[in-house]
């Protein structure tokens, strides 16, 4: 589709405010040529009076979303003689989210059909550009990137600057990192996908060419749509509708793509903006956790009857206050073992403090935010996006900005294709810890290990541990810049002598383990070919856009940016353990008091009350040193 004369972003404003939308916004790009929304005017809240609690910034017509439940009603051919649905209908394999292969001899395993409406959206899209200018959606659909640029959709052997021998990806991880096992897993994800949909469009070409009637080039000559669906075609709308779109393709009717709302770039500031649809609202908030089992109960009988109520209303997005019980560390103190496609048993050490476990791990970052819906005061929760602004006031020019989740650099490099610095989400994934490994580590840092030195060999430390401990063989753990990771430190006490008659460990014997765990995050950062400090000032060299010296690839600097907070991870893991060691050893006689207060100073303050109180458990202060 060859892109129009007229400037594209003007083209979608007019067409939006043609159909009843309004807007308070401008569409700008900043000093990376990245496009954005910002503020046209200033928003005070304080000043509002309460009868306008609400003020406008954008509001979209409800016409001119993009959903399955607005696409279906909407005509596939020219003569508008069949709609959508009849077409999704026609192959339910892939545009039905409630259809289920059973296992056969080509499909050993039963799949569900969870990307259905993201195919029913793709397939809207491809047949809607190859419509061109005759098309309804013609302003939105020219306004859409011709290509999207993510990670995974690079080659490996993509240079940092024209003529270099080291690639992105060479950059961007150690050996032992996922990053890579991850691009592959979603480069196969899609491929399988795209391979899937142009599979069933082919086996169906013949009764879509009777549905489509006369579709012709821009010669006049009779084209069928199969024919024209190529890979470059699906890439770039599969790719579209799930870098823009508002919502998750886990729960069917859940997924939207609005015009010039998708504009908003990711943030990660306190919450403070809320995106409506009134008065059923696709609301984007955080809600208390507390009412997710009642709402998720509520879920499908209450979204399903208000389906029909869709046509009525239209997406705005309102300045508002809002509250939230969240503190900005608290995802940094949520507990997973993350054991990749295997069945295990709780992680128990020495309490029954069993912490949850994921049974497949397979995204880079599982968000603890659970899929709620809100069902309070004519809203339903549409999405985890949530809108950024730390303060009440919005002043004119100011960008607006979404928070598409909590995200870490390494999802949002391979999925968006970009980073942020000083990302609170970001962690480290180390090499999954095993009991042989810490066995050998232990050797490293001569610690005082009284299952080794008896020389007992090492099926029966093996026995010894997973049957007094029930330790597991083997753990995943993702290490984050809010404190030391609980599953680890219990894990690594295991490894040395408790006292038996009151299972714990002496300060000495925590002050070592604590040693431990500091190895294994230096040994990490001693793999790293360069220092952070080599990596910032190389930063500032690749982001200086004056420096016509060497032109570097534009997504190196998003790679850099995500070395680094790896590595800031690390140091501040190693600042935290010296600091509380010494904390420890000063403080013998077991006051907590004195002890929390010292901590406190160390870390966040929920995570050192956390760690202070595993100490109470774990460590016995009153034995003599």
């Amino acid at each position: 589709m060859e892109k129009t004369q007229q400037d594209p972003i003007k083209l979608l404003i007019d067409w939006v405010q043609a159909f009843g939308g309004t807007h308070n916004v401008v569409v700008k790009e900043n000093e990376s040529g990245v496009r954005g929304l910002y503020a046209g005017k200033s928003f005070n809240l304080p000043g509002m009076p309460k009868s306008e609690e609400h003020q406008t910034l954008v509001k979209i017509p409800n016409q001119l979303m993009i959903s399955s439940y607005h696409v279906k009603n909407q005509y596939f051919n020219e003569q508008k003689q069949v709609k959508y649905a009849q077409i999704f209908d026609l192959i339910p394999e892939i545009f039905d989210p409630k259809y289920k292969y059973k296992p056969n001899s080509s499909v050993k395993e039963r799949i569900d059909n969870e990307y259905g409406e993201y195919y029913q959206l793709s397939f809207f899209l491809i047949n809607e550009r190859l419509k061109g200018k005759s098309s309804f959606w013609y302003p939105f659909i020219n306004y859409l990137p011709a290509e999207i640029q993510t990670l995974y959709n690079y080659p490996d052997n993509t240079p940092i600057h024209e003529g270099a021998s080291t690639s992105l990806i060479d950059e961007i991880q150690l050996k032992e990192d996922d990053i890579m096992s991850k691009i592959v897993y979603d480069r196969q994800v899609h491929q399988d996908n795209k391979n899937r949909f142009l599979n069933y469009l082919r086996r169906n070409q013949e009764r879509l060419r009777e549905m489509q009637g006369h579709l012709s080039d821009e010669n006049g000559n009779q084209v069928d749509i199969v024919d024209l669906i190529d890979d470059e075609m699906f890439d770039w709308a599969w790719m579209n509708v799930g870098t823009r779109c508002f919502g998750t393709y886990h729960v069917p009717g859940d997924i939207a793509m609005v015009p010039l709302l998708d504009l908003m770039n990711h943030s990660i500031d306190d919450e403070k903006l809320g995106y409506f649809v009134y008065p059923i609202a696709l609301n984007i908030k955080m809600l208390e956790r507390s009412d997710t089992d009642k709402i998720n109960k509520e879920l499908e009988q209450d979204y399903l009857a208000e389906i029909p109520n869709h046509d009525d209303y239209d997406a705005t997005l309102e300045w508002e206050s809002q509250d939230f019980d969240q503190h900005w560390d608290d995802y940094g103190d949520r507990y997973y073992n993350y054991l990749p496609k295997e069945k295990v048993e709780k992680y128990k050490v020495i309490d029954s403090d069993d912490e949850e476990e994921q049974d497949e791990d397979k995204y880079i970052q599982l968000d603890p935010l659970e899929k709620i819906w809100d069902l309070n005061d004519n809203k339903i929760f549409f999405g985890k996006r949530l809108l950024s602004k730390d303060s009440t006031e919005i002043k004119e020019g100011e960008e607006l900005n979404l928070c598409y989740g909590e995200r870490a650099n390494s999802f949002l490099i391979i999925e968006y294709g970009f980073t942020l610095p000083n990302n609170r989400y970001d962690f480290v994934r180390p090499e999954l810890i095993t009991i042989d490994s810490v066995v050998n580590l232990m050797n490293e840092v001569h610690t005082d290990h009284q299952l080794y030195h008896t020389n007992l060999n090492e099926f029966i430390i093996r026995d010894t541990l997973r049957n007094k401990y029930k330790l597991k063989d083997k753990i995943r753990v993702d290490i984050k810049l809010s404190g030391l990771h609980r599953d680890l430190l219990r894990y690594l006490r295991c490894f040395f002598s408790p006292n038996y008659k009151t299972n714990k460990l002496s300060p000495h014997q925590e002050v070592q383990t604590l040693e431990l765990y500091k190895t294994m995050m230096q040994n990490r950062l001693d793999k790293y070919p360069s220092s952070i400090m080599e990596d910032r000032l190389l930063l500032a060299k690749v982001q200086d856009k004056t420096n016509a010296e060497v032109k570097y690839h534009w997504m190196y600097e998003y790679v850099l940016i995500y070395r680094i907070g790896q590595k800031e991870i690390l140091n501040r893991q190693i600042q935290i353990i010296n600091e509380v060691q010494e904390a420890i050893m000063q403080n013998k006689e077991g006051d907590f008091k004195q002890l929390g207060d010292k901590l406190k100073r160390v870390c966040s303050s929920n995570t050192m009350l956390d760690y202070i109180d595993e100490l109470k458990d774990a460590v016995d202060f009153l034995i003599p040193q």
